[in-house]
């Protein structure tokens, strides 16, 4: 009797084991498979309050208006593949595109001519000749509005920057082919009074920081007491320090 009572004990213990960890992975789950999606009037405006809220945009796009349906569900799938728990697109029209798309045609029947009309009577199946019944491919062209998306990642800064990525236009205008632009820098942080807001960060530990990507992979490596960054301000390029005592 007692075996069986110390038997009993030990599968409810194992149970009750696993019904913790499926409750840990499936909320887990839930988690990773329901991005939020926000459409905002200002996508630059919000942009700067997710950064202060300590997130950075690490995708963006122009996306397709196909559909709302469709348009969310594209943007749920792109906001799983890059990891992204936030997703934000802008009502601002971005000009359109044409869209093409194959679908078959449905079947329809030869025409006949009188002549042979009696011989080949639509209405008996039987007499119509091979190949007279097809369905076909038909490219069909379609208008589809264009509308930005930016997708976020939560991001635990140690330097205290928070940047976005270049317009093409601020790379022409600078003359550069890479870089990002700080937007934020935290309070208290390493990089408050060295770096400044609209400073472009060229490069973090000589290693040439091409996009926030790039930046948010270099910063998760960092070592060292100090970090040296070259930076662009007001057209001139220069090398700063910044401590991470």
């Amino acid at each position: 009797m007692m075996k069986l009572l110390v038997l009993c004990g030990v599968l409810m213990l194992a149970c009750s084991g696993n019904i913790v960890r499926a409750e840990y992975y499936s909320g887990k789950n839930v988690q990773r498979q329901n991005p939020e999606i926000f459409k905002v009037d200002d996508l630059e405006e919000k942009t700067l309050e997710m950064l202060q809220d300590g997130y950075v945009p690490i995708f963006k796009e122009k996306f397709i208006d196909y559909s709302y349906s469709r348009s969310m569900r594209d943007i749920r799938e792109k906001a799983l593949l890059h990891g992204s728990p936030i997703a934000v697109f802008s009502s601002e029209y971005q000009g359109n595109k044409v869209i093409y798309d194959t679908r078959m045609r449905e079947p329809e029947a030869a025409r006949i001519s009188g002549n042979d009309r009696n011989k080949n009577d639509v209405n008996n199946l039987n007499n119509i000749p091979v190949g007279t019944i097809e369905s076909r491919p038909v490219r069909y062209a379609s208008l589809n509005d264009q509308f930005r998306v930016i997708y976020f990642y939560k991001f635990n800064s140690i330097t205290g920057i928070y940047p976005a990525d270049l317009f093409e236009r601020d790379k022409i205008y600078n003359s550069i082919q890479s870089g990002v632009v700080a937007k934020v820098l935290k309070r208290d942080s390493p990089a408050e009074n060295v770096i400044m807001p609209q400073d472009i960060i060229l490069k973090m530990n000589d290693e040439n920081i091409k996009d926030v990507s790039a930046f948010v992979e270099s910063s998760n490596y960092l070592k060292g007491n100090t970090v040296k960054f070259e930076i662009l301000r007001k057209g001139q390029k220069i090398p700063l320090e910044i401590s991470m005592k």
